[in-house]
């Protein structure tokens, strides 16, 4: 990161890293600086700094290879490593135009074009940026114009700040045509990079906030995996008898009765959302009519169970509408991975 200060820092191979690795890459190299060491005598080192943009060839996502550490994600590393799928979607891998080669051959010219006019085009791009007046406001103002074409009124503050950095390829893509360092026409420049930050949004699964998304797929997953065997029917099964069936429910997280799931409090924070924040989970569930309000809108409600007497817990109703329509979403993002 430091030698490609100022410039574009290209990371390969994301899957041979250790995911502890890789969780804290996202945030350090998006932060611009490093970590503070101590010298031979014990005296704080300098920490190094950088200013870089920087690009993974990985062939998997930066979710899949925490999720080997068992490390879920945090929309602070989703938005500092905005992952956009490496297809154009015409059948040509990441190409979109092979001018009448093919993907293959095509790769390989690029990389022997690459290979003798490399640092051509950045050192004339450079010399652009110093000669030009006001160039800071143009940016700006260029990578702020896209953004505001591009995010929703409303849109989280996460989708806005990676709009603003696509913006910024706007601006360059835009000065760079203008000056005649690459050979497009200035109405190329917008389409392709709205196209590139429309996966990006598509993948990612809306304007939203990414821990509300997060939220929503956690409670989901939970509940599909331990529905039965960590939740108490108390309406249980009888024998052909009218005997009740003894039921077997080891760490127990709650009771349940029909579509209705009776959450116990610790339960809540330390199993279903272990690592996200349990309050803001039970405020986004409430928005999304998942997480039934007792008296006054209280978020947690007195309820009497067998064995434990009247105790507070909270009550999670599956609504089949938003359930379906949370399903259906969930898949089009996994198809899309």
């Amino acid at each position: 990161a430091i030698f490609s200060n100022d410039s574009c820092l290209i990371l390969d191979e994301i899957g041979e890293a250790p995911a502890k690795a890789a969780a804290e890459m996202a945030y350090m190299l998006a932060n611009g600086s490093g970590k503070a060491r101590a010298g031979r005598d014990g005296q704080a080192r300098a920490v190094q700094t950088w200013r870089t943009t920087f690009l993974s060839s990985g062939e998997i996502t930066l979710a899949q290879k925490l999720s080997e550490a068992g490390i879920k994600p945090r929309a602070g590393q989703e938005v500092r490593v905005a992952e956009i799928l490496a297809d154009a979607g015409k059948n040509l891998g990441i190409f979109e135009d092979c001018k009448g080669m093919q993907p293959n051959d095509f790769a390989v010219k690029i990389k022997e074009s690459a290979r003798e006019f490399y640092g051509t085009a950045g050192a004339a791009f450079v010399e652009v940026l110093i000669k030009t007046e006001d160039i800071s406001k143009k940016i700006k103002q260029l990578s702020d114009d896209f953004a505001k074409s591009v995010c929703e009124k409303g849109a989280d503050g996460q989708v806005l700040r990676v709009a603003q950095r696509f913006g910024l390829c706007v601006a360059a893509g835009k000065i760079a045509v203008e000056n005649g360092i690459l050979p497009h026409s200035i109405e190329d420049v917008e389409p392709s990079v709205k196209k590139c930050f429309e996966s990006w949004l598509e993948l990612r699964g809306g304007q939203g906030a990414g821990e509300d998304k997060n939220i929503l797929k956690t409670l989901k997953l939970f509940i599909e995996m331990n529905g039965q065997s960590r939740f108490q029917n108390l309406h249980p099964r009888t024998d052909a008898d009218g005997q009740e069936i003894e039921q077997i429910c080891i760490n127990r997280c709650g009771f349940r009765s029909g579509e209705e799931f009776y959450v116990l409090e610790e339960a809540w924070e330390n199993e279903i959302f272990k690592g996200l924040n349990a309050k803001k989970a039970a405020k986004v569930l409430r928005a999304e009519g998942i997480l039934e309000c007792g008296e006054a809108g209280r978020i947690k409600t007195n309820k009497r169970f067998p064995g434990l007497g009247v105790i507070r817990c909270y009550i999670i109703r599956i609504n089949e509408e938003k359930t379906e329509a949370l399903k259906k979403e969930l898949e089009n993002v996994e198809e899309l991975t």
